[in-house]
């Protein structure tokens, strides 16, 4: 896909990350999924209302796998830790696309059963800029 050379200046300019940022907010909004995106280093970059909603985990947003991680105690499905290889986030980060993992978590004390996708974020230079992670509750869920 070509993009027009007024765009192009338009994303090159000053203001595009910004742009870029607002534009992402508004899509994961628009989805009616709780979706997380991350950068290329695992870290959150973004927690639309329906995750935050569904994990109520406060400040996601800015962290690392070591500090996810250890909010979350994401598990298999049996209880067994997850190394961290074995994550859909970043299974996706090394270009893999994740389809309904199975991931238990713990949030205020309680176990959440999840459904995990992830998948890689490629820039048009085929470049992995990070990862997009979808949630859906198969039980458990906080009240």
């Amino acid at each position: 896909m070509s993009v027009a050379p007024h765009r192009r200046r338009l994303l090159r300019g000053r203001g595009s990350r910004i742009y870029v940022e607002l534009l992402l907010d508004a899509l994961l909004e628009y989805v009616e999924v709780p979706l997380v995106a991350c950068a290329r280093d695992g870290c959150v970059t973004h927690v639309n209302s329906h995750a935050h909603e569904l994990l109520r985990c406060k400040r996601l947003v800015g962290t690392g796998p070591g500090v996810w991680v250890a909010a979350l105690r994401p598990r298999t499905a049996t209880g067994l830790p997850m190394p961290l290889e074995d994550l859909p986030p970043l299974r996706a980060l090394d270009g893999e696309h994740v389809r309904r993992v199975p991931i238990l978590v713990s949030l205020r004390g309680r176990d959440l059963l999840l459904e995990v996708g992830a998948t890689p974020l490629i820039d048009s230079r085929m470049r992995r800029r990070g990862a997009l992670v979808s949630l859906s509750v198969l039980s458990g869920a906080p009240t």
